[in-house]
C-alpha cells in the first residue's frame, strides 16, 4: 500500500479533496505520524453530504492509499436562497457611530439566517480612524457570525472620487493555510458614507466567506445520515 503524505504534506490531501464536485474548501488535520485525524469540508448544496464523504474516502484511497474513516470527516453545507434556507451572503441591518470627547465607538449589525450579529470597534475620533473603525466593526460582526478564527484583517479604507461620485474602497487580508490573499471591495457613496464603507468591507469578503466560515456543521454519524450539531 502506498504511503500517505507526511504531516507537512496535509496540503496535498486538501488539494485532492477540493477537486471533488461541490467541495468549496477543505482543511485536513494530521497527527504526529502524518496520519489524518480530522477532515473539515465546506460544500455547496448540490450533493448530499453522504455522497461527498464517500468521494473523499475514495479519493484518499485512490490517490494516497489511505483508508479514511468516515467518522473523521465533517461536512458543512452552505445552502443557497433557492433552497429556502441558508447562504453566506450577509445583510446590513444597522450602523451606529457615537463620539464621546476624543473617542469614537462604531457598531455594525449584520443579519444572517434571520439572526443579528453585532461588531464593535473603538478608538480616537480622527476622520481617518472613524472610517477604519466602521470597517473593523464590520469584520468583527462577521467574526461573531462565522467564527473565522481571525482569518480577515483590515488593511486600509479610502474614500475616492470617481466621476461625479465618491466611492468607498476597503482592503482586507485573508489568511489561510495556503498563505495571505489581498481582497478589495468598493461601494458608491449615495446618501451615507458610513454605509458605503460597511458595504465596501462586505464586498471585499463576501466572495471568500465560503473558504473560512463555519456557520453550521453537518456531521455524519455512523449510519451515514446527516446530524446537525
Amino acid at each position: 500500500m502506498a504511503k500517505g503524505p507526511r504531516q507537512t504534506d496535509a496540503a496535498a490531501y486538501e488539494e485532492v479533496i477540493r477537486s471533488i464536485r461541490e467541495v468549496l474548501a477543505a482543511r485536513v488535520v494530521t497527527g504526529p505520524s502524518g496520519a489524518i485525524e480530522e477532515v473539515h469540508v465546506l460544500a455547496g448544496p448540490g450533493r448530499h453530504a453522504k455522497q461527498i464523504v464517500r468521494d473523499i474516502e475514495s479519493a484518499c484511497t485512490a490517490q494516497f492509499g489511505v483508508a479514511l474513516d468516515h467518522k473523521k470527516i465533517s461536512v458543512a453545507q452552505v445552502r443557497g436562497p433557492e433552497g429556502g434556507s441558508r447562504g453566506t451572503r450577509l445583510k446590513l441591518k444597522g450602523i451606529h457611530l457615537g463620539t464621546e470627547g476624543i473617542r469614537v465607538a462604531a457598531r455594525v449589525d449584520l443579519e444572517w439566517d434571520g439572526k443579528i450579529f453585532t461588531g464593535e470597534a473603538a478608538g480616537h475620533a480622527s476622520g481617518g480612524n472613524r472610517k477604519r473603525l466602521l470597517a473593523q466593526a464590520t469584520l468583527d460582526a462577521v467574526e461573531e457570525c462565522f467564527q473565522t478564527g481571525g482569518a480577515f484583517a483590515l488593511e486600509d479604507v479610502h474614500l475616492c472620487p470617481l466621476g461625479h461620485r465618491m466611492v468607498a474602497l476597503v482592503g482586507v487580508s485573508l489568511f489561510t493555510r495556503e498563505g495571505e490573499e489581498m481582497l478589495t471591495g468598493s461601494s458608491a457613496v449615495r446618501e451615507d458614507e458610513r454605509e458605503a464603507i460597511v458595504r465596501a468591507a462586505l464586498d471585499a469578503i463576501n466572495r471568500r466567506l465560503g473558504w473560512v466560515c463555519r456557520p453550521a456543521r453537518e456531521t455524519l454519524n455512523p449510519s451515514g445520515e446527516g446530524d446537525n450539531g
